[in-house]
């Protein structure tokens, strides 16, 4: 498959050619009483969105003066956190390439005085973007490019990854990539097939070892439990969280080996043992073994224990000296 040409690059938010990108609504769980059940920050109604120009930037707050931050040059303001001057460029290359020159074109411009980053330049006191939930840009074509471009250089559209970032708190909107949003879904039901068809085999061949893989990545399961209730319970966990599901199937993948599953099983003794059988844990959260510090956090601890030589007497211990 052709690699797609790299248009334009905003905050490390890279966007191409001819792929489609969707806006929706970012979530927001300190949004209004009103908006909370659908954690959005506003009440989403199609076609209504936010409206915005190129963005001006003074040369100071009380000053009328100033130009505009349209990236198309190094003095943008959007390059004021960037040190290299040699990256400066190769963003300045871009934009001017693939959004300035063809946005001027279409526009039938013979030069570039409209898009000029001047102060008094009135194209852009008069040039609105808009961008609303639901809203699908391609980037072939030029106005959906452009009006991409100015959403995020404005901060108006946040890229999936930066959701959580407080530089773009006044969007109330994300920006992804459909074709990566796709993949991802494929990945994600190919891992779940994966791990449902591990569990339900595992379950009938070695019911012991999936309840403690379950217990490692946080989901505590009885060994009574019925085959019906344990997949229902193993199905609402993995997809809850798609960290839970990957690291599932990771970690079953690690106990097909004997050190896997040696680590596993120390992480089970230990956790039985905290914290009145040996096991214990300072105030600065620091695990002990009979007072012999044994890392920062179980799984750590079972690690270091499963692999290093100087704790060959606590692992005998723990696998053979603690048999029930």
């Amino acid at each position: 498959m052709k690699e797609k040409k790299l248009l334009f690059e905003v905050d490390g938010f890279k966007v191409y050619d001819n792929t489609n990108y969707t806006v929706r609504d970012k979530i927001d769980y300190d949004a209004p009483s009103g908006y909370v059940e659908r954690g959005v920050s506003r009440l989403p109604s199609d076609g209504v969105g936010d409206t915005f120009t190129c963005g001006f930037s003074s040369i100071d707050e009380m000053s009328s003066e100033g130009v505009w931050n349209t990236g198309f040059y190094p003095s943008s303001k959007c390059y004021n956190n960037i040190q290299s001057d040699k990256a400066i460029a190769s963003l300045v290359k871009l934009a001017v390439e693939n959004v300035k020159k063809p946005y001027q074109k279409r526009l039938g411009l013979p030069d570039d005085t409209k898009l000029s980053q001047e102060g008094s330049n009135t194209y852009w006191d008069n040039k609105t973007f808009k961008v609303y939930s639901g809203q699908v840009m391609n980037t072939r074509k030029i106005e959906d490019r452009v009006n991409l471009y100015f959403a995020l250089l404005t901060g108006h559209l946040t890229p999936e990854e930066h959701k959580g970032n407080s530089s773009y708190s006044k969007s109330t909107y994300i920006v992804i990539d459909i074709d990566k949003g796709i993949k991802r879904k494929d990945e994600k039901a190919r891992d779940k097939f994966e791990a449902i068809y591990s569990f339900m085999d595992m379950v009938k061949t070695d019911k012991k070892r999936v309840i403690s893989v379950l217990d490692y990545i946080g989901l505590s399961m009885s060994d009574t439990a019925e085959v019906s209730t344990m997949m229902s319970m193993f199905e609402e966990f993995i997809e809850k969280d798609e960290s839970k599901l990957k690291l599932y199937n990771s970690t079953m993948d690690e106990t097909d080996t004997p050190k896997g599953r040696e680590k596993i099983e120390i992480y089970t003794k230990l956790k039985s043992r905290f914290p009145t059988k040996g096991v214990s844990k300072s105030a600065n959260g620091v695990y002990f073994f009979n007072g012999e510090e044994i890392g920062g956090d179980l799984k750590t601890a079972a690690a270091n224990i499963s692999s290093q030589k100087h704790f060959s007497d606590i692992k005998k211990e723990l696998l053979i000296g603690d048999q029930d």
